[in-house]
């Protein structure tokens, strides 16, 4: 009987690519977590608490620069002593449609976010805890094996990774054990794993470089919107805090809007001459 002795740096390199990819899979366990769970409840407490504040300074907004384009475009008519006729103030008209054209987008846009929001705020119901762990368990096991940074099936990982995403998206257990019992065949001890000692230091070295750059990835991600509102919007005190400023900020909008609008009728009135 032959005693076979494995090479010390085989075994430490085979150990490394393993806790290299035990990291990798909560890396993207966490990346999808905040992408597929946390993003839309947050996106839905904020439009459900400031989304109704926004639309009205939007809107606001919106108004006060057609008004400030009329003004502009009144004033430097008058300064050049041409006159402000019927014929002028509708093609004027034409020249506003089409400025307010990106506005109304943008304002329908935004309608849109403020109702999926509300309506997500209002669908939001805790998860069941044993739900919740069977999840995980079942879905860093499919992060191994079919997320496309990582997978070593290309055409499995094509095959069921949507249907794995939107699974975990509704917190469906059944069906992320299902898929991982469709696609386990293999997950320990895959055919093309790295051979030979230089292979499994290139397997190091790219598992470490993807780890960095996924680390870089969900740190950028949580300093963008709603992310980056996390604390506050889990504070009430923050929340009503913000709401007055909105608040206050849409009273001045106002007003600046009804000075924009006074200072249009002002400049449209005849000269009068003493």
């Amino acid at each position: 009987m032959t005693n076979t002795t494995l090479h010390p740096d085989w075994v430490a390199l085979t150990d490394r690519v393993a806790r290299l990819k035990e990291g990798l899979a909560l890396l993207l366990e966490e990346e999808s977590r905040l992408l597929l769970q946390e993003q839309p409840v947050l996106f839905a407490e904020y439009q459900a608490n400031l989304g109704a504040l926004d639309l009205d300074q939007l809107v606001l907004d919106a108004e006060c620069a057609t008004l400030r384009y009329r003004v502009e475009r009144i004033t430097a008519r008058k300064n050049r002593v041409e006159p402000i006729n019927a014929e002028w103030l509708a093609r004027l008209d034409q020249e506003v449609a089409l400025e307010q054209a990106a506005w109304v987008e943008r304002l329908a846009a935004r309608e849109v976010e403020l109702a999926k929001g509300l309506a997500g705020y209002l669908s939001l119901a805790p998860v069941d805890p044993v739900i919740h762990a069977r999840c995980k368990q079942a879905y860093r096991r499919l992060v191994r094996l079919l997320h496309p940074d990582v997978t070593q099936d290309p055409e499995a990982s094509r095959r069921y990774w949507q249907a794995v995403q939107e699974a975990y998206r509704a917190w469906d257990a059944d069906a992320l054990e299902g898929l991982l019992a469709v696609v386990r065949v293999g997950d320990e001890t895959p055919e093309d794993a790295p051979q030979g000692l230089d292979a499994l230091v290139q397997e190091v070295c790219r598992l470490e470089t993807l780890t960095d750059t996924l680390r870089q990835r969900q740190t950028a991600l949580l300093e963008r919107i709603p992310f980056c509102y996390r604390d506050l919007l889990a504070d009430s005190a923050q929340v009503a805090a913000l709401r007055q400023e909105r608040h206050e900020a849409i009273v001045r909008a106002r007003t600046r809007r009804d000075q924009l609008a006074a200072l249009v009728q002002t400049l449209l009135e005849p000269p009068v001459y003493h």
